[in-house]
C-alpha cells in the first residue's frame, strides 16, 4: 500500500486517539490563553493606549462574546462539510495571528478589531474539537477524554498569567502578546500535517459512508426535536448559568466581603480556583463514563449529584468568617458545579449523527455561552445592586445565595435528562 493509505512514523502516531487528544488539549490551552490575554495584561494596555475601564470591559467581554457566539454555529456547520481537522487548523492560525496583531495596536479601535478576529477564529476551535474527539473515542470513553480536554482551560489560566506577566515585566505587553500567542501557529501546523480527518461516519455503527451535512436551519430543527438534546440545551444552559456566575463573582466576593487582598488573591485563589476547576472537569467525565456502564443516565445524574453537593458549601462559604475559610469552602462548589461540562458534551456527541457532530456541538455551546456567560454573572450582579442600599458590601453574598434556586432547578433538569436518556439509550447500547 502507499503512504497515503498506511501512515508512517509521526503520521501513524497521530492517528491514535490519545496523541490527537493531547494535541487538541494544547490547542485548547492556546485558545484559552489568547482569549484571556487582554484581561491578564489589562493595566499596561490601559496605560499605554489610554483607554477606559468600559473599553477594557468591551475588549474582554461583550465584543468578544458577541462575535464568538454569532460565528460559532455557522462555523460548526461548515466544519461538518469541509472537515474538522482543516477547520481547527485554520481557526487556530486565525486567532493566533489576530492575537499577535493586537501588539501593533496604537488605538482602542485597532485592538478591538484584532480581538474581533480572535473571537471569529476561536469560534472554530472548540466544537470541531468535540467532534474530532468523539470520532476518535468510543462513546463509553468520551466523558473521560472530554474531561481531560477541558482541563486545558484552567491550566491555561495559570500558565497564561505567569507567562504574560513575566514577558510584560521584562519586555512590555506587546511582546507578551506575541510570545503567548505564537505557539498556536506551531500546534496548528502539526494538526494539519499529521492528523487525518476521520472518515465521515466512522464513529457511527453504520460504517464510513459519507453523508452530506444538511442545511444549517435543518440542523437546528433536528437538534431541538430530539427528546434528549432539546432538554440538554435548556438545562445545560441553566447549569452553566450557575457555574459561570459563581466563577465570575467569587474573586470579588472574597475581596469585597471577606477582606482578601490582591496579593492574597494572586497567591491563593488563582491556584485553588484552577485546581478545583481542573478536578471538576476531569472527575465529571471520568466518573460519568464509569457509572454509565450500569446506566447511561449517569451522564446527567453525576452533574445533578455535583450540584446537590455544591449547594450547602456555597451557603457555608457566604456565611464563613474570614477569607481563608470562605475560599476553601468555595472551591467545593466551583469543583462540583463544573462536573456537568464533559458529560453534557458526551451526551450531545452520542446522539449527534456523524455528519452533524460539529454543528450540534456548536448549538450546545450557544446555550452555554449565551445563557451561562451572558446571563449568569449579570443575574448575581443585579441582585447585589438591588440589596446594596440596605446591606452594603454584604449584598454580593446575597447575590451568590440567589444562585441556590437556580442550582436546584438545574438539579431537576439533570434528573429529567437522565430519565429521558433511559428512554432513548440506543447510542450507549451500540457502544456496549
Amino acid at each position: 500500500m502507499s503512504e497515503q493509505t498506511v501512515p508512517q512514523g509521526l503520521r501513524a502516531t497521530f492517528q491514535k486517539p490519545y496523541p490527537v487528544l493531547w494535541l487538541l488539549f494544547l490547542i485548547y490551552m492556546c485558545n484559552a490563553m489568547d482569549r484571556n490575554i487582554i484581561a491578564f495584561l489589562a493595566e499596561p494596555i490601559r496605560r499605554d493606549l489610554d483607554i477606559t475601564d468600559t473599553q477594557l470591559g468591551l475588549l474582554t467581554g461583550l465584543a468578544f462574546a458577541f462575535f464568538y457566539t454569532l460565528c460559532g454555529v455557522p462555523v460548526g456547520w461548515l466544519a461538518d462539510r469541509i472537515g474538522r481537522v482543516l477547520t481547527i487548523s485554520v481557526a487556530c492560525v486565525v486567532w493566533s495571528a489576530c492575537s499577535m496583531a493586537g501588539a501593533l495596536s496604537s488605538t482602542f479601535g485597532h485592538l478591538a478589531l484584532a480581538r474581533v478576529g480572535v473571537a471569529i477564529g476561536e469560534a472554530g476551535g472548540t466544537a470541531p474539537s468535540y467532534a474530532l474527539i468523539a470520532a476518535k473515542f468510543a462513546p463509553e470513553q468520551r466523558g473521560h477524554a472530554l474531561g481531560l480536554f477541558h482541563v486545558g482551560a484552567p491550566l491555561a489560566s495559570l500558565i497564561g498569567v505567569a507567562l504574560s506577566g513575566w514577558f510584560a515585566a521584562h519586555y512590555g505587553w506587546r511582546t507578551a502578546l506575541v510570545a503567548v500567542s505564537l505557539p498556536g501557529l506551531l500546534f496548528a501546523a502539526v494538526l494539519f500535517l499529521f492528523v487525518r480527518e476521520p472518515a465521515r461516519g466512522a464513529d457511527e455503527a453504520g460504517g464510513a459512508n459519507a453523508v452530506p451535512a444538511p442545511p444549517l436551519t435543518r440542523s437546528f430543527v433536528d437538534f431541538w426535536r430530539h427528546p434528549v438534546l432539546g432538554l440538554c440545551f435548556i438545562f445545560a444552559g441553566i447549569t452553566s448559568f450557575a457555574t459561570h456566575a459563581l466563577i465570575a463573582w467569587a474573586p470579588a466576593f472574597l475581596m469585597r466581603v471577606k477582606g482578601m487582598t490582591l496579593i492574597e488573591m494572586s497567591v491563593w485563589f488563582s491556584v485553588c480556583n484552577a485546581s478545583a476547576l481542573a478536578l471538576g472537569f476531569w472527575l465529571g467525565g471520568a466518573l460519568s463514563d464509569r457509572l454509565a456502564r450500569r446506566t447511561p443516565g449517569a451522564y446527567a445524574l453525576v452533574p445533578a449529584a455535583g450540584l446537590l453537593i455544591a449547594i450547602p458549601f456555597l451557603v457555608m462559604a457566604v456565611w464563613a468568617d474570614g477569607w481563608m475559610a470562605s475560599m476553601f469552602l468555595l472551591t467545593v462548589p466551583i469543583c462540583f458545579a463544573g462536573l456537568f461540562l464533559a458529560p453534557a458534551v458526551a451526551v450531545v456527541q452520542a446522539y449527534a449523527p456523524a455528519h452533524q457532530a460539529t454543528v450540534f456541538g456548536s448549538i450546545y455551546l450557544l446555550a452555554n455561552n449565551l445563557v451561562g456567560s451572558g446571563l449568569g454573572p449579570l443575574y448575581v450582579g443585579t441582585i447585589s445592586d438591588y440589596f446594596k442600599a440596605s446591606q452594603g458590601t454584604a449584598a454580593l453574598g446575597l447575590g451568590l445565595i440567589a444562585l441556590v434556586p437556580v442550582m436546584a432547578l438545574a438539579v431537576f433538569g439533570q434528573i429529567l435528562i437522565a430519565r429521558t436518556i433511559g428512554r432513548h439509550p440506543e447510542p450507549f447500547r451500540r457502544a456496549a
